[in-house]
């Protein structure tokens, strides 16, 4: 029997599609979508906020830095430089993205008795992107390379769309050498926790060991 990862990852939103959705159409009357290239970068400025709606875009604190991770869908880029003055991401497409772009005083007016469903939502996707952030660092920098490697071996399979296999995916991600991430994977695989083709994982049979 196949061994089924829990559904829910850090990369997803605690929201309805149903109120997500209305919560962009409300914003697309004074929004425009713009669509990036892959590996092309965007920088948000203090007047504007973009919402990921398709695609896959990669989060690091510099350029050509260990990415952080990919950018939820409906995620509020650019909202931590508005809420942090000093505080800057780096957003690049690793797949061509379509986002949607706000102007500040457009997003401000949704505060209202009014609008409290949308206010919210607001706050979940808000919610979402600080626990996301949380939760990696917990994962890569309070625990041994082997808990790391465990932990984005599960964000990788349970990602929707993988566009890498799953060592570059881990390489990408952390300082742990080539030669280490590769003889863990080669473990998992000859004890038959996982099989993968490609490089890529295919199934996950069990419960990955806690160590190893």
């Amino acid at each position: 029997m196949q061994y089924e990862e829990p559904s829910l990852t850090v990369h997803q939103v605690a929201l309805s599609e149903y109120d997500a959705e209305t919560f962009i159409s409300f914003l697309r009357p004074f929004s425009k979508e713009i669509f990036l290239k892959r590996r092309e970068y965007i920088q948000p400025t203090h007047a504007t906020v973009y919402f990921v709606i398709d695609g896959q875009l990669e989060i690091s604190l510099q350029k050509e830095d260990k990415i952080i991770d990919y950018a939820f869908r409906y995620m509020p880029v650019g909202l931590p430089e508005l809420l942090f003055k000093e505080f800057s991401l780096n957003y690049r497409a690793a797949t061509p993205v379509k986002l949607l772009q706000v102007p500040l005083s457009k997003l401000e007016s949704i505060y209202t008795q009014e609008n409290i469903h949308l206010i919210r939502t607001l706050i979940t996707l808000k919610s979402t992107m600080l626990n996301s952030l949380l939760a990696i660092y917990r994962e890569r920098c309070t625990g041994g390379g082997y808990q790391t490697i465990k932990s984005l071996i599960e964000h990788y399979y349970n990602e929707p769309r993988q566009i890498e296999g799953l060592g570059s995916y881990i390489l990408k991600r952390t300082s742990l050498s080539k030669g280490y991430i590769f003889s863990v994977l080669s473990t998992l695989k000859e004890r038959g926790v996982m099989t993968m083709e490609k490089g890529r994982i295919i199934a996950i049979h069990a419960p990955l060991p806690e160590t190893l």
